[in-house]
């Protein structure tokens, strides 16, 4: 009886952890980048986003930071501009 709560409490604690590591909270001002095996793969933008964990390395981009002018920017134009940034350096740290 002891061994079965134990199991279900650490699938518990595992799934939960799963779920606070794959969402992410990403504000107007802010993109992210997400890193999937090496590869850039997308562009998220502001809003509530999903990113597999262990998987997916999301480098989130603060826009007044590094991009000026980026709100008169179009959303094709914005994408490549992080996209080349993020080639260039893609460590996660240096966009915070």
């Amino acid at each position: 009886m002891s061994i079965e709560i134990f199991l279900i409490l650490a699938l518990t604690i595992l799934v939960l952890v799963f779920l606070v590591k794959s969402l992410l909270v990403v504000q107007e001002n802010q993109r992210v980048v997400i890193i999937k095996l090496g590869k850039i793969e997308r562009v998220l933008g502001p809003g509530l986003c999903f990113v597999l964990p262990f998987v997916d390395i999301p480098v989130l981009v603060n826009l007044d930071a590094h991009i000026s002018n980026w709100p008169v920017l179009s959303p094709e134009k914005l994408n490549e501009m992080l996209i080349s940034m993020v080639r260039q350096n893609p460590n996660p740290k240096a966009y915070s």
